[in-house]
């Protein structure tokens, strides 16, 4: 279709050519007829244009009516709307993120849903208005949504934005969901049109906070319309699969008004959504134990457990028996209980003990213990007295590989043999009393004397003897006496170097720096083969071999001399190691 003149001139012509153009329409035209002219104008550019002209060129000023202002800010704001959405698309464009330029760039989702937003914020309270005056197109949000999605496709195929959502904000939720139900005849129509919405939506979501908030602010009579024509359809296969899909805006509305017009519906809908999300189990849970309902509150907790298991330690199943929980869901060195899966665990507690359940309550105690700090050992080892665990030894061989796992630096589960160990045998003598310090004690010492007359098993275990050595410099004057020893040893553990105080602690106990003799003579024995060899170096770095020689000229000055006389004769060309070597040990 052929445009019309004022937008043909716009773009035939420079700035002052127009001028100049309008210089000589003014001059020509009748002061009469500008009346005329100001009546075709929209009220903002005709009172910009009636206050640019002289006075006496114009007889009055247009008057706007309120619905004409409410219309011209509703089609300003459109264009705003307009010219964000135009952006999406181009890969060199607003919402193409990149980092680095010589990245390839990613689709700013964020970003755009904020400027969309923006607009929205005003919009939202314009649509009571806007609607009886019945100048939109009825679908008009619809297709916007709708085009935004379109405009995405635009962008290259390898920058995947189909697996990439975009929410948009609360505002702009509020906004779809406004229009929909001030342009429906009636509940029923309305819901149809959210699913026609929820249907062509692909890559962008709602706000699920947006969405309660729309419902919120409807009449309580309308809310419970809305919520019995969804019960109607709930048996529906169609309705079943939206409402049980946590990504459906209909299962957010659907528990939200149910929460507020049948409990029951709510409640029975949070147990189905348990597996999905485990906190949906609280509700449930909270109700039962009001109404003393104790053998189906404790399934509940077990499944709300089991379910927060499953989540967040990503694995196929959980038995609160035989797994340790503090374990499964901790996957590192860093344990940061939840409060609420803590307030659960309590209320396990309470509820097995209701029913009468010693050996289960039993369990649960051992699994919460752990869980709020698995580093305790004194919490566990109290447990253990009070109930000697006659049902669950498989949880507390899970809780000593942990600890395990973490000393010395291993993926928990990869700890085969937890017999070979001293700190499994310095738990062992903490948790029975018929063993205690004698027996830790022989095994200590047999140990040290295994692996000090055998090379390989000393290198099969030393970061077992590295963390013994370490925890032995705080009991004993290792620290001053050996300084480098120390400092060599603490970088060389690869486990955790934070959870050490009930271990140090038991150590001690157990008279455990009685075998610092041995220790040294380990450590005279096997430094100098842990000096690494100046051929295996990077980036000509020899820090590392320059700081295993401190060690071992502090242990002994005779085999560190003999390997500077070896390096000398085989490494005499490697002046960085020289260099190195006299910067850090001939100060």
């Amino acid at each position: 279709m052929k445009r019309e003149i004022g937008y043909r001139l716009l773009e035939a012509l420079t700035y002052d050519e127009l001028a100049k153009v309008f210089e000589a329409a003014f001059s020509i035209i009748n002061p009469d007829l500008i009346e005329v002219l100001m009546s075709r104008l929209d009220g903002r550019t005709a009172d910009t244009v009636a206050g640019l002209l002289p006075l006496n060129r114009t007889k009055s000023k247009k008057v706007i009516s309120p619905e004409a202002k409410i219309i011209q800010q509703w089609q300003r704001l459109w264009d705003l709307w307009n010219s964000i959405v135009a952006k999406i698309g181009d890969e060199d464009g607003e919402y193409a993120f990149r980092q680095h330029t010589w990245e390839s760039p990613v689709f700013n989702n964020i970003q755009f849903a904020d400027d969309l937003e923006e607009v929205c914020r005003y919009l939202l309270p314009l649509i009571e208005s806007i609607v009886p005056l019945k100048v939109a197109d009825p679908d008009i949000f619809v297709n916007a949504i709708v085009g935004i999605e379109k405009n995405m496709t635009d962008y290259p195929d390898w920058m995947n934005l189909e697996k990439k959502e975009c929410m948009i904000g609360t505002f702009a939720t509020q906004c779809i969901l406004n229009w929909a139900w001030m342009t429906s005849p009636n509940q029923e129509q309305f819901i149809n049109s959210l699913n026609l919405v929820e249907e062509r939506l692909k890559i962008v979501q709602l706000s699920s906070q947006g969405v309660i908030y729309f419902f919120e602010s409807l009449q309580d009579d309308h809310q419970k319309q809305v919520f019995d024509i969804i019960k109607q359809h709930e048996d529906d296969p169609v309705w079943e699969n939206r409402l049980n899909n946590i990504e459906s805006f209909w299962h957010q509305i659907y528990l939200s008004l149910s929460r507020r017009f049948d409990s029951q519906v709510y409640l029975d809908n949070c147990l189905k959504l348990v597996n999905e999300n485990w906190l949906y189990g609280v509700p449930p849970l909270k109700n039962l134990i009001e109404n003393n309902q104790w053998e189906e509150a404790e399934k509940v907790c077990n499944l709300i457990v089991t379910s927060y298991a499953v989540q967040e330690g990503e694995i196929a199943s959980w038995d609160m028996e035989t797994h340790l929980l503090a374990a499964t869901v901790n996957r590192g060195i860093n344990h940061s209980p939840d409060e609420v899966i803590t307030a659960i665990l309590q209320d396990w507690r309470h509820v097995t003990k209701k029913i009468g359940w010693v050996e289960r309550n039993q369990v649960v105690r051992f699994q919460q213990i752990t869980y709020l700090n698995p580093f305790d050992w004194d919490s566990v080892a109290e447990q253990v007295r009070q109930t000697g665990l006659p049902a669950v030894p498989s949880l507390l061989e899970a809780w000593q590989q942990l600890i395990l796992s973490v000393a010395l630096g291993f993926k928990p589960g990869r700890v085969k043999n937890l017999s070979d160990c001293w700190i499994n045998w310095l738990i062992e003598a903490g948790l029975n009393d018929t063993r205690g310090k004698p027996w830790f004690s022989a095994k200590l010492q047999e140990w040290l004397m295994f692996i000090q007359s055998n090379p390989k098993a000393f290198m099969d275990q030393k970061q077992a003897f590295f963390v013994l050595t370490r925890d032995m410099a705080e009991l004993t004057d290792i620290k001053t006496r050996f300084p480098q020893v120390v400092q060599i040893c603490t970088d060389c553990i690869i486990g955790d170097k934070s959870h050490n105080d009930s271990r140090r602690e038991w150590l001690g106990k157990m008279m455990g720096a009685n075998h610092l003799p041995i220790i040294i003579e380990c450590w005279v024995k096997y430094a100098p083969k842990m000096v690494p060899s100046p051929i295996v170096v990077i980036g000509s770095n020899y820090t590392l071999h320059v700081r295993w020689l401190a060690v071992v000229r502090e242990l002994n000055p005779e085999a560190y001399q003999q390997i500077i006389d070896q390096w000398q004769f085989e490494h005499s060309r490697r002046r960085k190691l020289w260099t190195t070597i006299k910067q850090q040990l001939e100060k």
